[in-house]
């Protein structure tokens, strides 16, 4: 780990910061751009040497950190820009967390990942490596995920459809169902299916394992009538 005075140095004669980065990978992309503001924010800085570093939390008028100041800098602008979360009381929490995380973009699909600078030996689809890596490939256009859906909705005797993208996906209604409780039920066979087909994904990533697409549709069906089965008896 470097010290600040191994990476700046304060050119006395020139007045002014010399920066000496030594990188294991060159920075790109939004991290190249937030580098070089930073560098422009501290060249406006001049270093005297007199005076010793100090932290200072800038939201307490003393600059001292207090619990409380944290818990109103959170309320007074994380929690009032934060996007609502999406529920199904059929089903797990853990699957509507990916199913927001995935309509906010924030699941680690490769594209995303290249665009915040990490260097990646592709981009491509790591299931068929037929596109580049997005939110929508993975959920809805890749081999594997268009394969799963339509033995869905042959299970339920639906005409195949493709989700336009990842928020249709994520409202998971159909014109074909015209009742309040088949609509809920069908959201959370929806969502279900989109949480296996993205562990899909991560096995064959993390744990170099495939399983067959049928495999896949029988793991959903047994999980999704686990999790309503359980749920209908409290009563949810």
């Amino acid at each position: 780990m470097a010290m600040v005075s191994d990476r700046m140095q304060w050119i006395e004669s020139e007045e002014r910061i010399q920066f000496s980065w030594k990188w294991p990978t060159l920075p790109r992309w939004r991290t190249l751009s937030e580098l070089q503001q930073l560098e422009n924010r501290l060249s406006l800085a001049k270093c005297t040497g007199k005076n010793v570093d100090e932290w200072v939390w800038k939201p307490c008028g003393s600059g001292n950190y207090t619990t409380k100041s944290l818990i109103e800098l959170l309320n007074s602008s994380v929690e009032s820009h934060a996007e609502p979360t999406i529920r199904n009381n059929l089903i797990s929490q853990k699957v509507c967390i990916i199913l927001w995380r995935a309509s906010q973009n924030k699941l680690p699909v490769r594209s995303e990942l290249d665009s915040r600078g990490m260097d990646l030996d592709s981009v491509r689809c790591p299931v068929c490596n037929d596109d580049i890596e997005s939110i929508n490939h993975s959920f809805i256009l890749c081999k594997t995920a268009s394969d799963i859906w339509d033995k869905i909705f042959k299970w339920w005797n639906l005409n195949s459809t493709v989700f336009a993208d990842i928020y249709e996906l994520t409202k998971g209604s159909n014109s074909q169902i015209n009742t309040a409780t088949g609509a809920s039920i069908w959201q959370a066979i929806v969502w279900v299916t989109s949480y296996y087909i993205w562990k899909n994904r991560n096995d064959h990533v993390f744990n170099k394992t495939r399983l067959c697409n049928a495999k896949i549709v029988s793991d959903i069906q047994l999980k999704f009538f686990e999790w309503i089965s359980s749920r209908l008896k409290k009563g949810v």
